[in-house]
Order: C-alpha cells, then structure tokens, then sequence
C-alpha cells in the first residue's frame, strides 16, 4: 500500500469516527452503502488482480462500478 493509500484511509476513519448517524435521511444512509458496496467490489478486484495477474474486468464489477453515473 503507498503512502498516499495509507493517507486516504486514516483519513476516511478520522472523518467517519465524527459522524452522526442519525443526522443522516434513509436516503443519504442508502447512498453511503451503495457507494461503499461499489468501492468495496473495485477493492477486491484489486486483489484479485494483484495476486493472480488476470485484470480483465468482469460484467458484474462493471455493472456494480456504473451504478449511479449519470
């Protein structure tokens, strides 16, 4: 992992440790999970590829990664 991986996660802990759930609506909660569930799909075809060298994307994590755009 770089530095710059490292950086970016202690930075999402720091910043989800001040959330409140609670000020969030149903649909704000929805979107964060969905947006987390994409993420991680993305991660583990990056492990995936790092430890078998195959990064051909498949239908499904390509489907999951277009969720959303507009």
């Amino acid at each position: 992992m770089t530095s710059n991986s490292v950086e970016v996660l202690l930075n999402l802990v720091d910043r989800a440790t001040r959330l409140h759930v609670a000020e969030f609506t149903d649909r704000e909660v929805r979107t964060i999970l969905d947006n987390h569930r994409r993420i991680r799909a993305a991660l583990d075809w990056c492990n995936c590829a790092f430890a078998t060298g195959d990064k051909t994307t498949d239908e499904e994590l390509a489907r999951i990664l277009s969720e959303g755009e507009p």
